[in-house]
Formats: C-alpha cells, structure tokens, sequence
C-alpha cells in the first residue's frame, strides 16, 4: 500500500520553553510505502502572536492547510519522549 504525504524540515534544536521540535512544511510531496511509516505524531499549530481562539467548525478548512509551522508533541506518550530524547 502507499501514502501520498507532504515532507517536513525539523529544527535541530527544540524549543527552549516547551522542549518541543519545530517543523516547517516544505513544498514537497512524495509517495511512499505504509510500511515505511515508523509512528503517528500529534502536531501543534505554530500560533505566533494570535490571541483569539475559536472552535473549528466542520466548514473550516484543515488546519494543515491554515499554518506552515508546527510543534511536534514529544509529551504526547513516554514512547515518543524516549524516541525524540
């Protein structure tokens, strides 16, 4: 089975307030093997300077097409934080 995904750039430090990496999207996509895939992970939107939230609605669109930056969740699970650290 294949994937089609976008590819990500990490930062190669992490951030020193959260501990979290930061990835950047790049524009580039490629087609892979599923079994390539090693784990899922939780990304957080990179917020920036916004101050006001609001709830998704269905009729939003993704939120990977609304931001370029994001925080890869190393707290999500011990498995995750071990691996990442």
């Amino acid at each position: 089975m294949l994937a089609y995904v976008q590819m990500f750039q990490i930062a190669t430090t992490a951030d020193p307030n959260s501990g979290m990496y930061k990835v950047k999207k790049l524009p580039i996509h490629e087609v892979i093997e599923i079994d390539v895939i090693e784990r899922a992970v939780h990304l957080i939107p990179c917020f920036g300077n916004a101050r006001e939230t609001k709830i998704a609605r269905a009729e939003d669109p993704p939120t990977l097409d609304q931001y370029d930056q994001f925080y890869i969740n190393n707290h999500v699970n011990v498995d995750m934080f071990n691996t990442i650290y």
